[in-house]
């Protein structure tokens, strides 16, 4: 399931590239829509800022250790218990959005992990579904 998810925003990210448009406007959709779906509004001067400090995935790498097998089942009931965590990460995300100065890979990292999460967060926040 993540890794198709995975494949699927490289893939849309590439053809967006394709299409003169930057991996941080695809972000920056994909985020719009999120903030939309939770009734909250973006302030999308933050991402004209020029210098913007990197972050970290490391509490996300770690949650996804302890609650998605090597297969790609995700245990959602771990994710459940550990909500603090993942709501502490969501907020770094939506705090910190990617600057100017980050590169390629920096940007599709944080972008590909955003998705993720916030897919993880809606399906928690809706559990048990029979599908998403």
């Amino acid at each position: 399931m993540i890794y198709s998810i995975v494949i699927f925003i490289v893939i849309f990210v590439s053809y967006m590239k394709w299409n003169d448009y930057s991996v941080t406007d695809v972000g920056l959709l994909f985020l719009t829509k999120i903030k939309e779906m939770k009734g909250e509004a973006i302030d999308i001067s933050s991402f004209e800022e020029e210098e913007r400090r990197t972050i970290t995935h490391e509490n996300w790498t770690k949650l996804v250790e302890q609650h998605v097998t090597l297969s790609g089942k995700v245990n959602y009931k771990g994710f459940i218990k550990d909500k603090i965590a993942l709501d502490d990460y969501l907020d770094t995300l939506s705090n910190h959005p990617p600057g100017k100065n980050w590169n390629e890979a920096e940007q599709l990292s944080y972008w590909i992990n955003a998705y993720n999460a916030f897919t993880v967060k809606l399906i928690i926040d809706h559990y048990p579904l029979k599908s998403i």
